[in-house]
């Protein structure tokens, strides 16, 4: 998708990802939203997008950037859940390992995104 045709934060593919990512953590969860490791899971996952839509809808490349450090920050903050909720047993390892490799993907994506941002500063 060229630059041209982003009009809104629901037309970029990080965005479209990390709501994959979220829909694919809640409904897999939805019945076990009262243990701890699960709630911020599914908390970290929603950040993510949100930080997204938020940023990209600021009145500045610099507060979009922002936005999209802290995205990735909670990118990081669910990888790391998914370690310790496949380490006690709450999510089952072969889901865990997809899922982490969901969210690297994630970063990536969005550090892509913050150094084109970067550039046009």
């Amino acid at each position: 998708m060229n630059k041209a045709s982003i009009k809104s934060f629901e037309d970029l593919e990080v965005w479209k990802q990390s709501i994959v990512l979220g829909k694919k953590l809640y409904l897999n969860n939805r019945n076990n939203l009262a243990d701890p490791i699960i709630n911020q899971l599914l908390r970290a996952s929603v950040s993510i997008s949100n930080n997204i839509a938020e940023g990209h809808d600021r009145s500045s490349t610099k507060d979009y950037i922002r936005f999209l450090y802290i995205s990735r920050g909670s990118c990081a903050e669910l990888r790391s859940l998914l370690i310790l909720a496949s380490e006690v047993k709450v999510l089952n390892n072969s889901n865990s390992t997809e899922l982490i490799e969901q969210t690297l993907r994630i970063t990536r994506m969005l550090s892509a995104l913050i150094n084109s941002l970067k550039r046009r500063l």
